[in-house]
């Protein structure tokens, strides 16, 4: 898929209007997952933030504030992003955090950021998953 992709990002003014310019899809999608236990318990507050940093460390653009969404035992962050999302789950001391991006990014980068950001402590872990997409996956 190949163009220019128009986002809505709330309200109807055109300032609510993002355009992305050219989005390819055809390089593919990455994954990152990063699972573990944090020296000390982050806040709904401290995560928000942190995932601004993330953004510009790992070079992807905000759409819009961060959401919150507190639970008995945890809570969610999601940040979507022009490239996809980014979701932390914090739960007691257990962190899950997902970074999906039809965008390559430095997931070595990422990982130390999220670590020394976010207090994970080792052992921790980590995957990088690819998914690719061609001419065979178009009807």
């Amino acid at each position: 898929m190949h163009g220019s992709t128009s986002l809505t990002t709330g309200g109807s003014t055109p300032s609510a209007l993002l355009t992305t310019g050219p989005l390819t899809i055809n390089g593919g999608l990455m994954l990152l997952l990063i699972d573990g236990r944090c020296s000390s318990v982050p806040s709904p507050g401290m995560v928000r933030s942190f995932i601004k940093g993330l953004c510009r460390h790992i070079k992807m653009s905000p759409l819009g504030d961060a959401k919150v969404v507190v639970v008995a035992d945890g809570f969610s962050v999601v940040q979507f992003i022009i490239e996809s999302h980014i979701v932390i789950h914090v739960q007691d001391d257990y962190i899950n955090i997902d970074i999906f991006s039809c965008k390559s990014f430095d997931s070595v980068k990422a990982i130390s950021f999220c670590r020394r950001g976010l207090n994970i402590a080792e052992p921790f872990k980590s995957q990088v998953l690819s998914r690719e997409f061609g001419k065979e996956m178009r009807p």
